[in-house]
């Protein structure tokens, strides 16, 4: 039987403590462990040596050994382990110049971004909680550990990391925090796309992410970035109906036609965002096919040529897009939205599962079996017979049968 998350992190606490070191649970498995929110990894922090972690778990990897982080295995699940440690200098705005191991886990909270995150629980439930997280928590606020200059100074994706957590959480950016994170955007210009793409994936992937690129626009975070031709225009749409579609990169492909952007524009917004090719081509395929216009609930030949260029996956992206373009304005805007989305989509399921064929694979013919009956060399005529027969089975025009498709395909000779 899968052993418990939870139970094989007491576990690697345990295993520590008897060696004679102190362990705690750290970062956002408290956070979200008093929350009562889903737990999906854990990290330990401990006053071992990362020498000695390795030494007491001799399956581990020293995943970041230079950092003080060792990767243990303890049954079915992995943990990161990392020693107390404070951290000096930030040269580069990102990384600490210097890393001191120390021997208090108040120290090495103490160098943590928020309060929310700066918290520590040992196996017997016992808190730790030199910075007020848990008052945090039950204001509902970020807040940063300390200064939230010298925070922010120390590595710029914090300023990011802020915002996601409080789109994620629900929660309020407290005053000082959020005029530090204003005054400090320009240390978000050495961090690399990929990091900042990976934050506003969540934020996109939140269940309010209008409001966390309000937050980001609001505090025009991106005007001193690269990325400033994107996320720093002079005027913003209403964003609430980023909530409607259900698919990361459906959200992506609607907040570019929220801002007017076309297929080019999104594209080179993804790529600046270093976004793999599927990811690109899905955001910029969306964009061009909702700028052609959306089919509506009743125009079922309209969709079936669009899941057969397409398919499904893209169709159902569509349906999510029409609904929210339309979701603009008004208390309940949001749940119409959903709720027509949810209906289009049902109605592009039904069309497509009526379809008859949904690719040239299903076809019952193939290009040797046009070759063969037509008496033609192959050539761009087999092609394009393929997909009039695609087509015309999908409408339900033709049968799926070999025979009366061949015959078909005589009588038009070379598809033209």
């Amino acid at each position: 039987m899968r052993e418990d998350l939870e139970a094989a992190g007491r576990r690697v606490l345990e295993r520590l403590e008897e060696a004679g070191y102190v362990a705690y649970f750290v970062g956002g498995y408290v956070r979200d462990r008093l929350l009562g929110r889903p737990i999906h990894d854990i990290d330990i922090a401990t006053s071992a040596r990362p020498e000695t972690v390795m030494a007491l778990f001799p399956d581990s990897l020293p995943t970041g050994i230079r950092h003080g982080t060792v990767t243990v295995r303890m049954g079915d699940h992995a943990f990161e382990v990392t020693t107390f440690r404070v951290e000096r200098g930030y040269s580069d705005a990102r990384h600490p110049d210097e890393v001191v191991f120390v021997d208090r886990i108040e120290e090495d909270l103490a160098r943590r971004d928020f309060t929310v995150n700066a918290m520590a629980l040992d196996r017997r439930g016992r808190l730790v909680d030199p910075f007020g997280g848990r008052e945090d928590l039950a204001a509902r606020r970020i807040r940063c550990v300390g200064d939230p200059m010298r925070r922010f100074s120390e590595d710029g994706l914090r300023l990011v990391r802020a915002v996601r957590f409080a789109v994620q959480l629900d929660f309020a950016i407290e005053p000082r925090t959020w005029e530090a994170l204003q005054a400090c955007r320009e240390t978000l210009s050495p961090v690399a796309h990929e990091r900042i793409a990976d934050e506003l994936d969540k934020i996109m992937a939140s269940p309010n992410p209008g409001r966390g690129f309000a937050l980001l626009f609001e505090s025009r975070l991106f005007a001193a970035d690269d990325l400033a031709p994107y996320l720093a225009p002079p005027a913003w749409p209403d964003l609430a109906a980023l909530a409607v579609p259900e698919g990361r990169e459906t959200r992506w492909a609607l907040l570019a036609l929220l801002l007017g952007w076309t297929e080019h524009q999104a594209e080179a917004f993804a790529r600046a965002l270093r976004f793999s090719r599927e990811r690109l081509d899905a955001i910029t395929t969306l964009v061009g096919l909702a700028r052609q216009g959306c089919p509506g609930e009743g125009e079922a030949r309209q969709w079936r040529e669009l899941l057969l260029a397409h398919g499904l996956a893209h169709g159902l992206a569509l349906a999510d897009l029409c609904a929210a373009r339309k979701a603009a304005g008004g208390p309940d805007a949001l749940t119409q939205g959903r709720a027509a989305a949810a209906r289009l989509r049902e109605r592009v399921r039904a069309i497509y599962a009526a379809m008859p064929v949904h690719n040239l694979k299903e076809l019952a013919v193939n290009g040797r079996d046009l070759v063969k009956a037509v008496g033609r060399p192959p050539g761009p005529w087999v092609g394009r017979l393929l997909n009039e027969l695609l087509v015309r089975v999908a409408h339900g025009e033709l049968p799926n049968d070999k025979d009366r498709l061949l015959a078909y395909a005589r009588e038009r000779g070379d598809g033209t």
